[in-house]
């Protein structure tokens, strides 16, 4: 069911902000001054409407890249799984990323232009396709969903 009344800040591949910060810690322990409190792959910003259904759905990404310049640090990532509908959405972004921390002169939109190390042992993150309604921290709670544990998406793909 396609939701066309309700106006949305940006729809999302969400993830648990303890399984990104423990991720991050792997390759650098300098987080900026304003972490991320629900980390996100952005997919689809000021949308004019979505699929209800796809609302939950549980994906999967690969952590290819680590970069941190002073003002941004984040993760370069590519999606594993996910419907037909959610890839057509992560093709339309440029360079799909997750937003660890920034600095207070800085802002989340900037992460995608700093320089990506590229992983020599990629991690796997999994998460959940949400809405941001709003545009303040505090309202990222009502929307986020997450899945912590990732084993059983890599047994299916056989990773």
């Amino acid at each position: 069911m396609e939701s066309n009344s309700i106006k949305y800040h940006f729809t999302g591949c969400f993830f648990d902000q303890e399984v990104v910060l423990e991720l991050a810690s792997r390759y650098g322990d300098m987080r900026l001054s304003r972490i991320i409190t629900c980390p996100h792959v952005t997919l689809d910003y000021k949308p004019g409407g979505i699929s209800e259904e796809l609302l939950g759905e549980e994906v999967l990404f690969r952590i290819i890249g680590y970069g941190n310049d002073g003002k941004n640090e984040g993760f370069k990532v590519e999606l594993c799984e996910a419907s037909d509908e959610l890839i057509r959405l992560y093709n339309n972004v440029d360079v799909p990323h997750i937003t660890i921390s920034v600095a207070d002169n800085s802002f989340a939109k900037y992460t995608s232009k700093i320089r990506f190390v590229t992983l020599s042992n990629p991690e796997y993150i999994s998460g959940r396709f949400a809405v941001m309604m709003g545009v303040l921290p505090d309202e990222y709670d009502k929307i986020a969903y997450s899945v912590k544990d990732v084993s059983d998406i890599k047994n299916r793909l056989n990773l």
